[in-house]
């Protein structure tokens, strides 16, 4: 369920539940039966809004979140500019095109003074955004 996104609603989980079942040799009746399991061994959460991820990815952003703070706590290392301008030519090298106006001042951002920085973006791979 968390192959692309993090969150999910009980419709899509019911979906994918029917949607597999034949493969898994199950009944709908099984199938649903088995979503239901998954809400009450908790393998599935139900978050405060009514939709649901999963136990796994509860797991992983709370690993995201603990190593964030170690990293928050270690002193600065801001990288300098000498070494980020290699680092974007090497990027700018591999990708075949420059880096945007935009995608430059992100990087000025995430190798500057501050402890910790996030970038919030729409990813993109071969197939298309996630």
């Amino acid at each position: 369920m968390t192959e692309r996104r993090a969150i999910f609603d009980d419709r899509e989980l019911r979906t994918v539940a029917l949607e597999q079942a034949p493969g898994s040799g199950l009944a709908p009746e099984q199938a649903l039966s088995a979503r239901r399991d998954l809400i009450e061994r908790r393998s599935v959460l139900a978050l405060a809004d009514g939709r649901l991820t999963t136990a796994r990815m509860r797991a992983l952003e709370r690993d995201v979140e603990e190593r964030f703070g170690r990293m928050a706590r270690e002193p600065a290392r801001a990288v300098g500019p000498v070494e980020r301008e290699a680092a974007i030519e090497a990027v700018e090298e591999r990708l075949g095109a420059p880096l945007t106006a935009e995608q430059r001042a992100a990087m000025v951002t995430l190798t500057g003074p501050e402890r910790a920085s996030v970038l919030v973006g729409q990813c993109w791979h071969r197939q298309g955004a996630w």
